[in-house]
């Protein structure tokens, strides 16, 4: 018996996907758009651009939004995974399809002993067992909420039902029964190359494809693509990651060593595979994995018993049809071997012994007969290399014009003389001369290569390093500056957070970045844009007021046009303020003396440079109130516009300092005078 393959996976294809609407419990559900009226296009997820809605799935809806309380039926966290959902997985016919597989009950036969070695030497043993029916809603479900932290645990995040989940990669294992951050991990950006298949295939094979695969790798395919690594797409088209996957199963099956760790590393495997999914919109894998996940992570008070289950079955053996179950010819030895996949029939008039020894493994029973195959496979390549020297002689003949007869095709030998000649050897050792020319031509221009890369990996560090340091210092003299204006304007400050509050939000956005307790140059960009404008009106207030000060001030001077003017005639404010004090006094007094005079004019105003003593404390109050009262009445008579100086000056600065100079200079000797 042998496991059912891909061809026939059209026959299996799953009866019971329905609607989604259909899975729900509490159907059926308004949608959100008769809910909510007139609201606003929106983007359709399906048709998205791939590289925006890989940006839009590696972000985290749980801790960049509040839950939506008014989403009906609470089974998402906010509207954008219910668009999600309706867009991509609500239209999905169909998951990958998953069945388990009892290696042990096909241990029993020996049909299968090759291939349960291998896999037992990857550690799928376990994995392939697994048995679990599972709900397309509630999987369909967790793709479309599904949220992958950045953290070491690789947390997940999801909603199964109302409820809202979380677990760490290492719990998933622990659920699948699976060891976690052991084996051979195949995913990485290296690019599948599908021709290391090439000897997983029989003569009639076709690289990257199931037809014509050894007996061996047909079976490791079959159990791959029900378990492991289940098909999207093409059944009959191996590529990405399951070429690798293939490709490790050959190595492991042709190392007799057994000491050799051939594992893989089943949850990293498991981990890229999902994330792929949701990043690239592709069908849906693993669901009895996640149904498990799902089961073991949502709380008792949520019932999913609503949700109708798909069965997962076991997959069926049965046993492939040989290609050719005739005895060999003698000069085909191996032959049936290399075009079926299987050991060469035995006679029928030879009795069958019974098995006495040890049933020899795969890797033994090919490696004696190794020699011999790559032996026939040089003959082989022997005349195909001589008939295209034939060809091209004849197509140069008939280019040339030549009349006479063509070349003659090649007379070649018998595999038997040709092996006794040993020709093949010395064409062997001529094509190993060669190859190893080109491997040391190969190897020198690698190293040429490797100096290159590592000059211009130490100039592109020093550039970076040169460019990081430049833009520390283009940030110090942001911050600098923004704080500077931040001291200056304090008004600007309310404005210049909310603009660092946006930028922050678009970037988080855009590119998933998170929040900083530090500014950026880009955080300090906004905010310094932020404040230009309440900046300029205050600019502009300042000027309109020095304008109307600096005519008050200096009634007789222009108004300067200039900021750099008026900045000078408002350093020098305070000290005509004081002026304009003294003014004011000297005009109130003036006009005070001139009501007197005009009353008494015989007043003697050398008199006046005195005041007597005690005056003011022998005067009655109500004399004081007269007397403050028209001094009011006279102040009304005074031109307040108009600027008295003091006509006796102190002498100035520099006057005094010349006068000080003078006193301290030495007198004259009167003895040098007479």
């Amino acid at each position: 018996m042998d496991v059912g393959g891909a061809s026939r996976g059209g026959r299996r294809r799953q009866r019971h996907d329905r609607s989604s609407d259909e899975f729900a419990p509490n159907a059926p559900r308004k949608s959100v758009t008769s809910r909510r009226k007139n609201k606003e296009v929106r983007e359709n997820y399906k048709a998205m651009d791939p590289v925006s809605y890989s940006a839009l799935r590696l972000k985290n809806w749980y801790e960049d939004l509040p839950r939506d309380e008014e989403i009906e039926g609470r089974r998402y966290w906010c509207m954008e995974q219910m668009y999600i959902y309706k867009d991509i997985y609500e239209p999905m016919k169909n998951l990958r399809p998953m069945q388990a597989i009892d290696v042990d009950i096909l241990a029993e036969n020996d049909h299968f002993e090759d291939a349960i070695w291998v896999v037992g030497r990857m550690g799928l043993k376990d994995i392939m067992k697994i048995q679990c029916d599972y709900s397309p809603e509630l999987v369909k479900q967790f793709f479309a909420t599904l949220a992958i932290k950045t953290d070491e645990e690789r947390t997940m995040e999801w909603m199964s039902g109302s409820t809202h989940c979380s677990a760490t990669l290492h719990r998933f294992a622990s659920i699948l029964g699976v060891s976690i951050d052991e084996g051979r991990r195949l995913h990485g950006p290296q690019q599948a190359d599908k021709n290391a298949l090439a000897n997983l295939y029989t003569s009639e094979g076709r690289i990257g494809f199931t037809k014509g695969l050894l007996l061996i790798y047909s079976q490791l395919l079959r159990f791959f693509r029900a378990t492991i690594c289940p098909s999207g797409g093409n059944n009959d088209a191996i590529r990405g990651v399951l070429v690798d996957l293939m490709h490790l199963s050959y190595k492991c099956a042709r190392d007799g060593d057994e000491v050799r760790d051939y594992t893989l590393d089943i949850m990293d495997f498991i981990f890229h595979e999902i994330r792929d999914a949701m990043v690239s919109r592709t069908t849906i894998p693993y669901a009895p994995y996640i149904q498990l996940l799902i089961n073991n992570s949502v709380s008792v008070s949520e019932d999913l018993s609503g949700y109708p289950l798909v069965k997962h079955h076991v997959k069926k053996a049965y046993k492939l049809k040989p290609v050719s179950s005739a005895v060999p010819a003698p000069d085909s030895f191996m032959g049936d071997a290399r075009s079926s996949g299987i050991a060469p029939g035995r006679h029928p008039d030879v009795p069958a012994m019974r098995k006495q020894v040890t049933r020899l493994s795969w890797f033994q029973r090919h490696i004696l007969c190794m020699n011999i195959e790559i032996h026939k496979e040089n003959y082989a390549a022997s005349r195909e290399r001589s008939e295209i020297k034939h060809t091209q002689a004849v197509i140069l003949h008939k280019l040339s014009g030549d009349q006479g007869p063509p070349p003659q095709p090649p007379a070649h030998p018998g595999y038997t003389r040709w092996h006794s000649a040993q020709n093949h050897l010395t064409e062997l050792n001529s094509l190993r001369t060669a190859e190893k020319e080109k491997v040391e031509d190969l190897s020198r221009r690698l190293t040429e290569v490797e100096k290159q890369r590592l000059a211009l990996q130490e100039e592109v560090t020093a550039k970076s390093t040169e460019l990081t340091a430049t833009a520390k210092r283009w940030t110090d003299e942001f911050s600098a500056l923004d704080r500077g204006l931040a001291a200056a304007f304090p008004e600007t400050q309310d404005a210049a957070l909310a603009a660092v509050g946006v930028a922050r939000d678009s970037r988080r956005r855009e590119t998933g970045e998170g929040s900083s307790e530090y500014f950026s140059m880009e955080d300090h960009m906004a905010s310094m844009a932020a404040r230009i404008e309440p900046i300029t009106k205050l600019g502009w207030e300042l000027r309109k007021a020095a304008e109307e000060l600096v005519p008050m001030l200096w009634p007789e001077e222009a108004v300067p046009q200039d900021i750099s003017g008026l900045i000078s005639s408002m350093e020098r404010a305070p000290d005509r303020f004081l002026d304009w004090k003294e003014s004011a006094t000297r005009a109130g007094a003036d006009m005070a003396l001139s009501f007197v005079l005009s009353w008494y004019n015989e007043v003697d105003l050398g008199q006046l440079q005195f005041r007597r003593a005690g005056v003011e404390d022998k005067l009655p109050a109500d004399l004081k109130a007269a007397r403050l009262a028209r001094a009011s009445a006279i102040a009304d008579f005074v031109d307040k516009g108009a600027f008295v100086a003091d006509p006796n000056p102190p002498p100035s600065d520099e006057d005094y300092m010349e006068d000080e100079e003078a006193e301290d200079a030495p007198e004259d000797d009167p003895s040098r005078e007479a």
